[in-house]
C-alpha cells in the first residue's frame, strides 16, 4: 500500500483550488459581459420601437402640432397621439395606452420651411439624428392620389 505524502496532498489542494478560483472568475466575467450585452440590446430595441411608432404614426397623420418639446398628431380617424420628450425617456400617449420609452433625446427642432422634425437622440454613447417630415393631411393626399 502506498500514499501520498502530507506535502502531495497539500500540493494538489493548491493546485485544484487555484483552477477552482480562475473557472469562477472566467464565469463571473463573461456573466457580468451578458449583462452588458442585454442593456445594449434592450437600448437598441427600445429606440427601434420608437422610431418605428413615431414613423407610423407620423404617416397616418392629417394633422401635427409641435410646441415645447411636444408633438401632437391627430391621425384621420381623429384619435391624436402625443409624445412628451424628456432628457432620459419619452412618453407616447394615444387613446387607450401610454408608452414610456427610454430613448434619451438631446434636442428637438422643426424646420418651417419644409416641416422636417429633428430629432437627436443618443443611442450607445453615439448621437443619432433622424429626420422625420411632417405634412399636414399626409393621409389624406396618399388616399386621393392612389384610391380615388
Amino acid at each position: 500500500m502506498h500514499g501520498f505524502t502530507m506535502l502531495e496532498a497539500l500540493l494538489s489542494l493548491l493546485i485544484l483550488s487555484i483552477v477552482i478560483g480562475a473557472t469562477f472568475a472566467l464565469l463571473n466575467m463573461v456573466n457580468k459581459q451578458m449583462y452588458v450585452l442585454q442593456d445594449e440590446n434592450v437600448a437598441e430595441m427600445e429606440y427601434v420601437t420608437f422610431d418605428n411608432r413615431l414613423r407610423n404614426d407620423i404617416n397616418e397623420s392629417v394633422e401635427f402640432f409641435f410646441k415645447d418639446r411636444k408633438l401632437v398628431l391627430t391621425k384621420y380617424n381623429l384619435e391624436s397621439v402625443e409624445y412628451s420628450f424628456k432628457n432620459d425617456y419619452l412618453l407616447r400617449k394615444s387613446k387607450s395606452i401610454i408608452d414610456t420609452l427610454r430613448v434619451k433625446t438631446e434636442q428637438i427642432s422643426l424646420e418651417k420651411e419644409d416641416y422636417r422634425l429633428k430629432i437627436t437622440t443618443q443611442l450607445l454613447r453615439k448621437k443619432i439624428n433622424g429626420y422625420y417630415f411632417l405634412k399636414d393631411n399626409q393621409s389624406n393626399d396618399i388616399n386621393k392620389k392612389y384610391f380615388d
